[in-house]
């Protein structure tokens, strides 16, 4: 993925998020995925667990999770403004070498990002978003 622009990075992020909340609810060591595709692990979540999970349902499990911890995590501090990095990196161009005058364009790919995990504007998980995930009580 070129490095210098912002499309495909929002759902770029959204999967490897998804990903890494359904490593992490299994006990798995996300380590591997930088080698492997997350789909050769469906195997052997199907014969650990005795499910038929395919990749999109565990994904989507993923997304439950992730979903789950931002409502909570909204809930603890429902500041917007954390959804950010340091001013240096968005303000700041880099000065030398090949990303000379480049900065990280996070308030062009945050909106994308949102809209993907079926957010409003501000962050926060639509009624509508929560209601697929079975998150209503969230």
């Amino acid at each position: 993925m070129d490095p210098y622009v912002t499309e495909g990075k929002a759902a770029l992020t959204k999967r490897c998020q998804d990903t890494s909340a359904v490593m992490d609810s299994l006990g798995l060591c996300n380590w591997p995925l930088m080698g492997l595709k997350f789909k050769n692990f469906v195997p052997l979540v199907r014969s650990c667990l005795g499910t038929d999970h395919d990749e999109n349902s565990l994904l989507e499990i993923g997304e439950r999770v992730w979903n789950a911890e931002r409502a909570y995590n909204k809930k603890a501090s429902p500041a917007h403004a954390e959804d950010t990095l340091p001013k240096r990196f968005s303000e700041e161009a880099i000065a030398e070498g090949p990303a000379e005058g480049q900065t990280f364009r996070l308030s062009e790919m945050l909106p994308e990002y949102y809209s993907l995990r079926g957010w409003d504007p501000d962050g926060v998980a639509t009624p509508e978003t929560l209601r697929k995930l079975g998150l209503e009580e969230s």
